[in-house]
């Protein structure tokens, strides 16, 4: 390139300071991936061939899996620009032969960044400069010509972005420093601003890290108060809009929770309702009059969790949406501050949530169906409303224990949903209504170690026997044990993205598998392992070679793709896919082929029994029901009314190991017995553990991971309307 570097789209690529920026936001991209993007900028327009780049990246290297590498830094590019291989708008793949850089590019100017810094995110100003095929190779020539025409655009497009700024009057939080809000020994949720911006309410497990209780503190940090306290964890504050409530759940056991309001000056609280919870860390929202309370929650029968008013002096109850059926539901509700319309998230297949609007009626009834105005094919949850009810904010991951970073989504025009990447890693974003400011939940530390419990044969009962196999001061899940019992392969966050790695039963001889993956399982023989991935934009079924790393991507259908389990002869391999509409069972040969669905009632994990004649599996909906088939599909049969679902389930030779109760204080293991049809409890666990199972593969025993200590602290950012 004979500049700086160029501008394309949002994003621009600083060549001297050898950084790629989104609104003014820096993205990180590491070293071989910025190469392979200025490679492709370069030649912009043009195919670049696989080979070309393979010389270009390792030059002389013959040696390694090079097309793996170069997969994993077009993969890495194509996250960093938010592109897909499926609706490519940056970065154009074409099959076995390489790559084009599709989108037109402008030489970058100094007064693009100061545009930049001035304009709100959904107001970014783009100067399109069209490029002729004969053009693309630029001479001197050009690159004058489009600096000035670029100059003099955006001195033509100044005064009206001041304009539309000065009219939006809406806070804008790019290139602000966040600063701490609560910086206590433990884990800080769930913040919510008091209506006059002054104060804030969150949940706090304390020192000793044993139950959540709420406490409240000044926007201006100071010693917190204590607002509740008891055995049970407290969770989802909600302030009400005249400032005299504070709403919040209290977990009561096995699924069940307590509606409660309280004073803010009192604390303490009086129950309003008792419901069966849904799986959500916000599950409550204010009506405008705060009179009405809107709860996710699930139905008193079947079906999926959805949102419903409960009265908050009366407790009456009233349904609000109505899923698809077999969805994951509908959740995280948020009133905007007018009270005409309510923002909910909403399962759009098996893996991702996305965000959705409904219009509401001065009796709090919807008008219409919902709007949906995401598509990012993420886990989205936990949304607030800016305080003039034109966007939202929202955490999003690419999976479900993925790190959450936040999103800004446009919620005025219908069709026009702008989504910006804020560039913070963060969940539990929660905006201020007044004072102009943005607080969230920031991850310091998230201690795990990996357990297995030993289970003593029915003829001799006793206590299981526990043993910690590893520990790691990053997130690890999903562990699961190799066939020769010597080894472990888990999913894990310590490099940032979710990884899969291998290591020894102590952690010792760490080695990365694969990046982008998750929930691994070792085939019967051990020689490879099966997991899922969204490396290909959509979450696919993989299977790789322990030895050689040759990967084979066996799935390939429009729809989510997750949570594989292999057969017990290593013939096939089951997960879950909701290409039907639905999230079923289905079944594939593991060398690849044709899968076959196997459920038709719902199914989110199965694991096939010793003789290999049946499947047990998960149900989508909370509380989970277990249920089991024949491994060739047939009739579907109901075994365990209530469970955790998802992954929480592993097979033994005369039963099924389950979760029956997890919340952030602990969890409970049960096994199933096949010969009497009966659930008996095996211990209790007194601290939160990952949602997932495995059994060994003699299936006496049971491996987990359980996450030992928590460091979260609640950040805020002020808005640039509110210094």
């Amino acid at each position: 390139m004979d500049c700086k570097g160029l501008h394309f789209g949002p994003f621009e690529i600083n060549l001297e300071a050898h950084e790629l920026r989104k609104h003014g936001l820096r993205i990180k991209l590491s070293e071989q991936p910025f190469h392979v993007l200025v490679l492709l900028l370069e030649r912009r327009g043009e195919v670049v061939t696989r080979s070309e780049l393979r010389s270009a990246l390792w030059p002389g290297q013959n040696w390694g899996d090079l097309d793996h590498r170069l997969n994993k830094a077009i993969n890495r590019v194509r996250d960093a620009l938010g592109d897909s291989a499926e609706a490519p708008r940056y970065l154009e793949t074409l099959p076995k032969i390489g790559y084009r850089f599709v989108l037109p590019a402008t030489p970058m100017l100094p007064v693009a960044p100061v545009v930049a810094a001035l304009v709100p995110a959904e107001r970014a100003v783009e100067v399109p400069m069209p490029m002729p095929a004969a053009a693309r190779r630029r001479s001197p020539v050009w690159t004058v010509a489009a600096g000035v025409i670029l100059l003099a655009g955006l001195m033509f497009a100044l005064p009206a972005v001041f304009r539309a700024f000065a009219k939006k009057g809406g806070p804008s939080w790019l290139g602000m420093e966040a600063t701490p809000l609560t910086t206590y020994v433990g884990a800080e949720r769930y913040p919510c601003f008091s209506p006059d911006g002054s104060r804030v309410v969150f949940a706090w497990n304390g020192e000793e890290q044993k139950v959540f209780h709420l406490f409240e503190t000044a926007v201006n940090p100071g010693a917190p108060r204590q607002l509740t306290d008891g055995a049970e964890n407290d969770y989802g504050p909600a302030w009400s809009p005249d400032g005299r409530s504070i709403a919040f759940v209290r977990e009561i056991g096995r699924g069940q929770v307590e509606l409660r309001v309280m004073s803010p000056e009192d604390g303490g609280g009086r129950k309003v309702a008792q419901f069966v919870a849904a799986r959500t860390d916000h599950p409550i929202s204010w009506t405008k009059d705060s009179r009405w309370l809107v709860v996710a929650a699930n139905p008193a029968g079947d079906g999926p969790p959805a949102l419903f008013l409960f009265s908050a002096e009366t407790g009456e109850r009233r349904r609000l949406t109505s899923p698809p059926l077999q969805s994951g539901g509908d959740v995280s509700p948020a009133i905007s501050p007018d009270g005409t319309r309510l923002a909910f998230t909403r399962s759009t297949s098996a893996a991702w949530r996305d965000v959705f609007v409904v219009a509401l009626s001065n009796d709090l009834a919807p008008v219409g169906e919902p709007v949906r105005i995401t598509n990012l094919k993420r886990w989205v949850d936990t949304i607030t409303w800016t305080a003039d009810g034109r966007a939202l904010y929202f955490a999003a991951s690419a999976t479900m224990a993925g790190s959450r970073f936040l999103y800004r989504v446009s919620a005025v025009a219908v069709g026009d949903h702008a989504v910006t990447e804020t560039g913070i890693e963060g969940s539990d974003p929660a905006a201020g209504l007044a004072g102009g400011a943005l607080a969230y939940v920031r991850h310091n530390l998230e201690q795990t170690s990996t357990w297995r419990l030993q289970v003593p044969p029915a003829s001799a009962p006793g206590p299981p026997r526990w043993s910690r196999l590893m520990s790691s001061t990053r997130r690890d899940f999903t562990a699961d044990l190799s066939p020769d019992g010597k080894r472990l392969v888990f999913s894990s966050a310590r490099s940032g993205p979710t990884e899969i790695w291998i290591s020894n039963l102590d952690g010792s001889g760490l080695k990365r598998v694969t990046s982008l993956g998750a929930t691994p399982r070792w085939s019967p023989d051990g020689r490879r392992i099966a997991f899922e991935s969204t490396a290909d934009g959509q979450s696919e079924i993989y299977a790789i070679e322990v030895d050689s790393g040759s990967l084979v991507r066996l799935t390939n259908e429009p729809g989510a793709d997750i949570y594989p389990s292999w057969s017990r002869d290593g013939r096939f391999l089951y997960f879950s896919s909701d290409r039907s509409g639905t999230p079923q069972i289905w079944k594939i040969p593991s060398g690849g082929g044709e899968a076959r669905q196997i459920t038709r009632h719902g199914g989110s994990y199965a694991v096939e029994t010793f003789d290999g004649k049946t499947i047990y599996y998960t149900t989508p909906q909370q509380p989970a029901a277990i249920r089991f088939a024949a491994s060739d599909g047939g009739e579907e049969k109901d075994a365990i009314d209530v469970s955790v679902g998802l992954s929480s389930i592993a097979m033994a030779p005369d039963g099924l190991y389950y979760l029956s109760s997890l919340s952030s204080a602990g969890a409970t293991l049960d096994f199933f017995a096949f010969g009497t049809r009966a659930s008996r409890r095996l211990t209790s666990i007194d601290r939160p553990v990952h949602h997932v199972l495995s059994g060994s593969p003699d299936g006496r025993s049971v491996v987990f991971t359980q996450i030992d200590r928590e460091d979260t602290d609640l950040m805020m950012v002020r808005s640039r309307d509110a210094r």
